[in-house]
């Protein structure tokens, strides 16, 4: 068992990294501009959802279950790349144009 000292320094550490200026902090000053207060404040919960299973995941052991199962780290390296590319799909994929009008106009898409 885990003891609450240990809880405490990794809740901590956690958040120490989330908190320090990086590409965290530029993705939710960036989500604040352009989405607004509410986006902005709700992106370092996904971050922090994140660490939390990453630190889970590690705590867990999976890193020892690797040499165990040796296919069992290809398969979360091909999860993961799927993954990465099924969140890129929707902003590459092409979109359907508008027609475009002078403003105030109903096909102006505005």
């Amino acid at each position: 068992m885990i003891s609450a000292s240990a809880i405490g320094g990794i809740a901590a550490v956690s958040f120490g990294m989330v908190m320090t200026p990086g590409p965290i902090m530029t993705y939710g000053v960036s989500r604040s501009v352009s989405q607004g207060r509410r986006a902005g404040l709700i992106s370092p919960g996904g971050v922090v959802l994140g660490f939390l299973v990453h630190l889970t995941t590690a705590v867990a052991g999976t890193s020892a279950l690797f040499p165990l199962v040796p296919t069992a780290y290809p398969a979360r390296r091909l999860a993961g790349a799927g993954y990465l590319l099924w969140l890129a799909w929707p902003p590459s994929a092409p979109r359907p144009t508008r027609p475009s009008g002078p403003p105030g106009c109903p096909t102006s898409g505005r």
